[in-house]
């Protein structure tokens, strides 16, 4: 007893409202320049995974409670977005005065970030 494809009856579309927002960016993620860069398969790079960084700093071989996971991944996040420099801003917040060695050393793994990152492009 199979169904004809115009006897089937799925849920209700989405609302109007929601469709005229949600266009745009379906629009903008289905642009052909887009889709090009994702046909080698390399759409994500491990070294800047999130979820990569986050296991990296916390093997999943070793048990690790809750809170611990969950530090880490905050810590993780602010290394992914923000490089080596959220770290210094973690330290500042816990009153640990940061030398100008460490300002230093975060500024030229940023730079070395960026620079790879150019030439990966």
């Amino acid at each position: 007893m199979s169904i004809e494809p115009n006897e089937h009856r799925g849920p209700t579309p989405l609302h109007p409202d929601i469709q005229k927002e949600i266009f745009p960016i379906y629009k903008d993620l289905s642009m052909d320049d887009l889709l090009e860069r994702c046909l080698g398969g390399h759409t994500q790079n491990a070294n800047e995974s999130l979820n990569f960084t986050i296991w990296r700093l916390v093997p999943k071989h070793l048990h690790s409670g809750l809170k611990f996971v969950e530090l880490v991944s905050y810590l993780a996040a602010g290394l992914f977005n923000e490089g080596n420099s959220s770290l210094l801003m973690v330290i500042s917040e816990a009153d640990i005065v940061v030398g100008r060695q460490s300002f230093n050393y975060a500024e030229q793994m940023g730079n070395q970030h960026v620079i790879m990152q150019n030439r990966r492009s």
